[in-house]
């Protein structure tokens, strides 16, 4: 595998151009800079430091992108200027009382789903949905504009609403009916 890095990266970049989804990464590993911060290094420091002079409260959803990017003297786009991790984000956002909460609550929401789905079906979908929703959200993204994390939590919350049944469950349950 390490020996076809390159390959493996080169493929993985045309399939995810063709289903529209972000090759960064991809492209990090192609160029040697993987394991590079980018910046996030700084990032991650600003966001401790708000933390640590806003504890009770935080700053408000969306102003650390305003704090972060004053400290890094970019006053041109806040868009990037994020913390990359949903549990520091969730911190920074709401404070260490109401975030600690907000983040035992995910947690809880999201590892107890899979012990209590009988259905396979449904824990196929929903650990797709954590893969694609909720663990990204540790290097990249935001949870305040990441569709797939709010299809995982709607998922989560209302999971006894969404049926799964396959073509053979349905020929079956016409069988059980026809019988009676």
């Amino acid at each position: 595998v390490v020996l076809f890095y390159r390959e493996i990266a080169l493929f993985l970049i045309s399939v995810s151009e063709e289903l529209n989804f972000s090759t960064r990464i991809f492209q990090k590993i192609l160029e040697g800079g993987f394991l590079d911060s980018s910046g996030r290094d700084a990032i991650t420091e600003h966001t401790l430091e708000l933390i640590r002079q806003h504890p009770m409260f935080g700053v408000g959803m969306l102003n650390e992108r305003v704090y972060i990017a004053n400290s890094s003297n970019s006053f041109v786009d806040v868009e990037g200027f994020y913390p990359h991790n949903v549990f520091l984000e969730l911190l920074v956002q709401f404070g260490i009382p109401l975030g600690t909460i907000l983040i035992i609550s995910l947690l809880a929401l999201f590892g107890v789903q899979p012990l209590l789905m009988r259905n396979v079906e449904k824990k196929r979908v929903f650990m797709l949905f954590l893969f694609i929703g909720f663990l990204p959200l540790f290097v990249s993204g935001s949870y305040l504009n990441s569709v797939n994390f709010y299809l995982l939590l709607g998922f989560s919350l209302n999971r006894e609403k969404f049926s799964f049944r396959t073509r053979e469950r349905i020929i079956y349950d016409k069988q059980d009916s026809e019988e009676l």
